[in-house]
């Protein structure tokens, strides 16, 4: 039986080196929720769809205020995954679209809605044990949209370009639950993917991106409240 031990031993010490090592915790897993304003540079629906009727103007809102979900994975390393979705209140100046190509006043009733989800890498360095710093490409797609009794606008966009931002450890619930306060800025290049402007479906204006028009940037300002579990990966 003595020759066994040997081997014993040694089969112990394989699973103490294997077993760990696979169990090893990788980084945290990321919820997010919170607010932010997102404004595009001049948009010409009319342009980008090829309408030579409705003269040259822009048709964008100063800006849209969105609620924000999202989720991420925070890596070891210091690289993250995130993505989010949202949903605004503006986009596209309802009483102006209204005027330009339905010829009518304000209305009573309508709204001007933007909805969209995005995706960024990002590499997150930690500055103290408390605040991190994080920046990376990104890219999004958007739906803006002005509606009315007259007549409806929808202009899609894709958005490529860069996020950047802060990350401030605000408390620790329990040794795998934390909370952050993250602040970030986006920058982006949007490229017209669609555009539908029409009192309705049947009765259509001009719809299919014909002309890239004027190049159009977009840039946000979002604040979150971020739960990390730590450890989950």
């Amino acid at each position: 039986m003595a020759p066994k031990a040997p081997a014993i031993a040694g089969l112990l010490a394989l699973v103490s080196l294997t077993g760990p090592a696979s169990a090893e915790p990788n980084g945290d897993v990321l919820l997010a929720a919170g607010a932010s304003y997102r404004h595009v540079t001049r948009v010409d629906l009319a342009q980008i769809g090829g309408a030579d009727d409705y003269g040259s103007d822009g048709d964008q809102s100063p800006g849209s205020l969105s609620m924000e979900i999202g989720a991420g994975l925070a890596f070891r390393a210091g690289f993250e995954l995130r993505a989010s979705a949202w949903l605004g209140v503006g986009g596209l100046a309802l009483a102006h679209v209204e005027d330009r190509y339905f010829d009518t006043g304000p209305g009573q009733i309508g709204s001007s809605l933007t909805v969209g989800t995005g995706a960024s890498a990002r590499y997150a360095p930690e500055l103290t044990p408390a605040v991190r710093a994080f920046v990376g490409p990104a890219v999004d797609w958007k739906r803006l949209t002005a509606a009315s009794p007259a007549g409806s606008a929808h202009l899609e966009l894709v958005g490529v370009g860069l996020d950047a931002g802060l990350r401030f450890r605000t408390s620790s619930a329990a040794s795998k639950l934390g909370g952050h306060v993250e602040l970030t800025f986006g920058a982006r290049r949007e490229l017209p993917v669609g555009v539908w402007v029409g009192r309705s479906r049947s009765d259509v204006s001009f719809s299919g991106v014909e002309s890239a028009g004027d190049p159009v940037y977009g840039v946000g300002l979002g604040a979150a409240y971020v739960f990390s579990f730590n450890d989950a990966l």
